[in-house]
């Protein structure tokens, strides 16, 4: 526990060496600053605990923090400083609605796979680039923008659920090196405009790979739009009871055309595919990594080991 201050801790050498061995950390319940790089030093460190006054991080304050798993912010908390836990352990995020967080602060982290943005509405340059855990990402209803690089090289994306605000700013990168992905969940009925002439920026995506999904009655308005319509696969879903959390997660189902479904790394998973209305069509325990199923075309019911999903099937 860290001497009681209401003020800012100050950029202080003597201060790491002191907690070079210290494995958790817990801050004043009044600080309101940690200053530049002031704890980047004690590589046994694996948790901290912030005050509920505190309002900034300043820059790299805990970059390269290897052994650094469990953080949790303050709804105080109003600006992140560039680098601040790039190169760290921790595996879920919860962010604040107003929080500014700058270039870089969650690059490069190997665990993290959970982020929850909590309507968090500006991602920065390279802000959550080069995590390779993480599969999904899901965007509050209202982005301002998302700037270029901020999702770049996260090689174990394969779903975007897209903000429903129907004028955003994406940046040339935002989604470059995301090579797995797979489905595009748009939620407006207008398709957003991206100030790009690629509907996630100009990241040299194949987007013949990628199935957008739009919700049902504004198919045409997507197909019409020269910027949206240039996925391999466009069809509407409806976002009623829809779960945007579980999509794209591990074990999920995406269709493939010729009223078809395959259920990606499901091996062991039992798959129950219904109509909306409760008939069962399919009822299985899935042997292998990859099943494929065919209920014909139309609005299904998809339930994974008790986790349903509406999947419009075409």
């Amino acid at each position: 526990i860290l001497p009681d201050v209401s003020g800012k801790v100050p950029e202080n050498t003597e201060l790491v060496e002191a907690l070079k061995g210290v494995r958790s950390i817990i801050f004043p319940e009044k600080l309101l600053e940690i200053g530049y790089g002031n704890f980047n030093g004690i590589a046994l460190l694996s948790e901290v605990k912030f005050g509920s006054y505190l309002k900034e991080i300043c820059y790299g304050s805990f970059n390269n923090l290897k052994s650094l798993e469990n953080v949790d912010f303050p709804e105080s908390l109003e600006h992140i400083g560039e680098f601040c836990f790039s190169e760290t352990a921790i595996r879920k995020l919860r962010l604040s609605p107003d929080i500014l967080i700058d270039d870089n602060s969650f690059c490069y982290m190997t665990e993290l796979s959970e982020i929850d943005f909590n309507g968090m509405q500006a991602y920065n340059t390279g802000v959550f680039s080069y995590n390779p855990m993480i599969e999904k990402i899901v965007f509050p209803r209202k982005v301002y923008s998302i700037y270029g690089r901020a999702f770049s090289n996260l090689e174990s994306l394969k779903a975007v659920i897209l903000p429903a605000e129907t004028d955003i700013q994406i940046g040339a990168s935002a989604f470059r090196g995301c090579t797995h992905l797979k489905q595009i969940y748009a939620t407006g009925v207008t398709p957003l405009k991206t100030h790009e002439n690629e509907p996630l920026g100009a990241n040299n995506l194949d987007y013949s790979e990628i199935t957008l999904y739009v919700p049902v009655g504004s198919i045409d308005a997507y197909k019409a739009d020269p910027v949206w319509n240039v996925y391999g696969t466009i069809v509407e879903y409806d976002p009623a009871g829809f779960d945007p959390v579980y999509s794209g997660a591990s074990p999920y189902a995406q269709s493939i055309g010729g009223g078809k479904i395959v259920v990606y790394d499901g091996k062991g998973k039992h798959v129950l595919i219904a109509t909306v209305d409760g008939k069962i069509i399919s009822d299985a325990i899935i042997s292998d990594n990859e099943a494929v199923f065919s209920p014909g075309k139309g609005l299904f019911v998809v339930v994974i080991d008790g986790i349903s999903m509406k999947l419009a099937i075409y």
